[in-house]
């Protein structure tokens, strides 16, 4: 990897409402659209975690000069609804790390952050984004 540095975004959710207990991961569709903008104007490419793992670690194809990895934890319904949208306006893709036991039901675990009603992606929403 020779030292080489490169942007790993993390989100969330991309929702305008949410528990004041969780607005530290969530940011507003609004503010991940301008994010989205800002890095397809300066050139950035988007590649996943495992591209970006294997150009960087291995043999094969060099990073772009501007990579960025973008990441989503947990599958939330909102990527598919507002973040997605976004991605594929600015040609750009992400990674999303399914919460694979919650599926299509809601994020009950983040109850004591007052979003244990926050729905999460469905099966067939999945294989649409994939």
């Amino acid at each position: 990897m020779n030292g080489e540095r490169f942007p790993v975004l993390l989100y969330h959710s991309v929702a305008d409402v949410v528990d004041r207990r969780f607005a530290t991961w969530a940011v507003s569709p609004k503010l991940f659209a301008a994010h989205m903008d800002a890095l397809a104007s300066e050139g950035y490419s988007a590649l996943t975690v495992s591209e970006l793992a294997r150009r960087a670690f291995g043999r094969d194809a060099a990073l772009p000069t501007r990579a960025v990895a973008i990441t989503f934890d947990d599958g939330f319904e909102d990527f598919y609804t507002a973040a997605w949208p976004q991605l594929v306006r600015y040609g750009l893709i992400a990674t999303v790390f399914v919460t694979t036991g919650h599926v299509g039901a809601t994020s009950a675990w983040l109850q004591r952050h007052g979003e244990g009603d926050r729905p999460l992606m469905s099966w067939s929403q999945i294989a649409a984004i994939s």
